[in-house]
Order: structure tokens, then C-alpha cells, then sequence
């Protein structure tokens, strides 16, 4: 029962850490109250998770961002000039996303569910296998290499 609790309270606590500092609320601002707009590629960094960084224009003022959503190509295919689609916050277009928003949420919350399972169970694993390891008499194994 202590081990379930134990990993419940910190799957919640990564998922919570996960939520604070990941682009997740952005993600559901833009879904919320955001406008979408073409842009174009400005530079690659495909070794970065296939990223690019793009501009676009709201009003007469120019914007920039980066991501790897947006485009019809890999990043691998991209030459700068070529169009992206970029959503970005109405109040605050320096807040942007290439591509759609609601797809970028979806990817950020499917990695947020992920890593709040896995991450914990493998901490509770790793502090299971130290705990085995440090215990104050003789394991099987430390009988062994005594011998």
C-alpha cells in the first residue's frame, strides 16, 4: 500500500513539475485565444529535434519563433523561405507555435502522461535496487563474493 501511495504522490508531483515548466499551458492559450497565420522559415536546426526557427508578420510587426510543426516537409527538406503555418496568441504575438495548436497540445499532454508514469516507477525501482544493496547484513550476493 506505502509503494502505490508513494508512486501516486509522484506521478502527480511530475506531472505537476511537467505542467509548470513545459510548453503545455502556452499550447492551451494558443488553442484558446489564439489566431493561426503564414510565416516562412528563417533558419534550420534539424539536429535539434528536426527544429527551424520562422518569422511572420501580425499588423506591421514581425514576429519569431521556433518549433517543428507547420510545414509540408521534414526539417531535413527545408530550405529558409519556405512557408509555415504559425498560431500565436492574439494579446501577445511573441507567444507562438508552428503549426496547429491543438496538435502540439496533444503531443505535449501524451508526453506529459508518459514520462508521469514511467519517470516514477523507474525512481521507485532504483531506490528498491539501492535499498537492496545497502542493507545492514549479508545478502546472498555479498556472501557470495566473500567466498
Amino acid at each position: 500500500m506505502k509503494v502505490a501511495l508513494t508512486y501516486a504522490l509522484l506521478c502527480m508531483t511530475t506531472a505537476g513539475v511537467i505542467f509548470a515548466i513545459g510548453p503545455i499551458q502556452r499550447d492551451i492559450q494558443i488553442v484558446q485565444a489564439g489566431a493561426m497565420t503564414s510565416g516562412h522559415v528563417t533558419a534550420l536546426n534539424c539536429s535539434n529535434h528536426g527544429s527551424f526557427w520562422y518569422a511572420f508578420t501580425v499588423g506591421d510587426r514581425e514576429f519569431g519563433g521556433s518549433g517543428n510543426q507547420g510545414t509540408e516537409k521534414p526539417c531535413g527538406a527545408l530550405v529558409p523561405g519556405d512557408r509555415v503555418i504559425v498560431s500565436y496568441l492574439q494579446s501577445d504575438p511573441t507567444v507562438s507555435v508552428g503549426g496547429n495548436p491543438t496538435d502540439a497540445l496533444r503531443a505535449e499532454l501524451i508526453t506529459l502522461a508518459i514520462l508521469s508514469l514511467l519517470l516514477p516507477a523507474f525512481i521507485l525501482l532504483l531506490i528498491q535496487k539501492l535499498a537492496q544493496e545497502c542493507l545492514p547484513w549479508p545478502s546472498t550476493k555479498r556472501a557470495e563474493r566473500s567466498h
